[in-house]
């Protein structure tokens, strides 16, 4: 694992700018790529160094994403959505490698989904909060208190996204 080079002060200082400039389109593809290259340096850190320890959490990785993706596809209504999602973070909780599968490699990637789903931006928000409030949970259990920051600093950023939608 490499050294883990994480400017918390830095997100919080283009949250603020972010808010300052009130609906800055720019700002917030700014802020929202600072958000991901910071999370992608944590992740970077943590990936296992052993080839077998990676391929397996990118294995459970894979049938996390399957899995996921089979909601998205089945259900149309957040709260069934979200029904489908809960067992995923409880999940991750009991099992700590496939906890980290879903907050190392998946995280990202059902953000970016949940972000356009519904293609309404009150409903896209609702199911956004509640897979950032569990993937904060997940962290704040198996990840170092920088990732659960970060989390915690992107929900406060989509907050401001949404606010202004």
């Amino acid at each position: 694992m490499g050294e883990n080079n994480v400017n918390l002060d830095e997100i919080k200082g283009l949250l603020q700018e972010l808010k300052e400039n009130d609906g800055d389109q720019l700002k917030y593809e700014e802020v929202e790529a600072e958000i991901v290259e910071q999370k992608n340096r944590i992740r970077s850190y943590l990936m296992p160094d052993n080839q077998q320890e990676d391929e397996r959490l990118k294995q459970i990785a894979s049938k996390i994403e399957a899995h996921i993706q089979t909601g998205f596809e089945s259900f149309n209504q957040v709260d069934e959505i979200i029904n489908y999602l809960e067992p995923v973070f409880q999940r991750g909780k009991i099992d700590k490698v496939y906890g980290r599968a879903v907050v190392l490699i998946e995280e990202n990637t059902l953000i970016e989904q949940v972000k356009k789903h519904f293609n309404h931006p009150a409903t896209d928000y609702q199911l956004l909060d509640y897979v950032l409030s569990r993937a904060i949970e997940l962290s704040n259990e198996i990840m170092p208190s920088e990732y659960t920051e970060i989390l915690k600093l992107e929900k406060a950023f989509f907050e401001e996204v949404y606010n202004h939608s």
